[in-house]
């Protein structure tokens, strides 16, 4: 629903069901690997932890008040996903992947390379 409804502050996050059934999944299989138990709860731990970062980053870009010069290129770069063409620019909170594997709408790239020259 957030791409239908994306200024909606409730439809922001991942759904707490489905969340918790894909951590167990993951917990589970780390111990199917036969880590030892402190192998699988760090990486669990990395894992919400990275997560954490991500929802709020996202949510704060929809509904926050920018004031840094790299989070107003986040939200340019997010919002043009959801207002412009959502087949480009997947990395909300590190862009940077959008640039790794080539997710970056040309025409934002053009955009860009027009306020450098």
């Amino acid at each position: 629903y957030h791409h239908i409804y994306p200024n909606d502050h409730l439809r922001l996050t991942f759904p707490p069901v489905p969340a918790f059934i894909i951590a167990l999944i993951i917990y589970c299989s780390t111990g199917l690997c036969l880590l030892p138990i402190e192998y699988g709860l760090a990486i669990m731990g990395a894992l919400l932890f990275g997560y954490t970062c991500y929802d709020v980053t996202h949510y704060y870009l929809h509904h926050g008040n920018l004031f840094l010069v790299l989070t107003k290129h986040l939200r340019t770069h997010h919002l043009y996903h959801h207002y412009r063409n959502d087949q480009y620019n997947f990395g909300i909170s590190m862009w940077i992947f959008d640039t790794l594997f080539n997710t970056t709408d040309p025409v934002l790239l053009q955009q860009r390379k027009k306020k450098l020259e």
